[in-house]
Formats: structure tokens, sequence, C-alpha cells
């Protein structure tokens, strides 16, 4: 209610590593309020099976070109977590990741900025 009664349903990206969590959280949002799965290696890497995400969140590690291209044939956007490595952080956005989740904010932001 909070989300909506702000006019804010398109700027908030709900997200979550549990699927039944987004499909709550959905009947609570409008349509215009994009869900995002977290991912992990493991049985979460499988989780977005169980979501209508508009955006994908997976571990950092588990992104390469062919993940890419997986993503953008579904039409996700990719955010990756969580990624403290300037080195990391390039490579990632040389692959084209929409966002990058990060406990390190100005030092990512600096390595990004060269």
């Amino acid at each position: 209610d909070r989300i909506q009664s702000h006019n804010r349903d398109r700027q908030v990206l709900v997200s979550s590593f549990n699927p039944i969590a987004l499909r709550r959280a959905r009947r609570h949002l409008t349509q215009s309020t994009p869900l995002g799965i977290l991912r992990a290696q493991g049985w979460l890497q499988y989780s977005y099976l169980f979501s209508s995400s508009a955006a994908d969140h997976p571990h950092h590690a588990m992104v390469n070109e062919a993940y890419m291209a997986w993503a953008k044939q579904r039409g996700y956007r990719v955010h990756v977590w969580t990624v403290d490595e300037p080195a990391e952080a390039q490579r990632l956005a040389a692959l084209g990741v929409h966002g990058i989740i990060t406990n390190k904010p100005d030092l990512i932001r600096a390595s990004l900025n060269k």
C-alpha cells in the first residue's frame, strides 16, 4: 500500500530469494511493480522457474556471456550480487548487467567511472 500511495510502483523493484514470497507480494502490488528473484548456485539456481519476475538477481559468479544471452532472450534485467571487487564489477559491466548490488558503492562506482 505504501508503494502505491506514494506513486512509486514503477520505481521500486521487490526482490526475494523466496518465489513464494514474491507470489504473495504480487497480490498486494500493482502489475506495474516489477518483481526480481535472487538466485545462487545450487537449488536456488532454478528458483526462477517458480516466479514470474521481471528481473533476475544471480550471484555474480553465475554470470557469463551465455547467462546474459539467456536472460536477454527472456527479457530479464540482470542485477548481480554481492560484488565488492572492482575487477569483478568491471567484468560484469562489460557483460552488460543492468545493476550491481554491493557493500562498497563508492569503490565500485569509482572503478566503473574510470
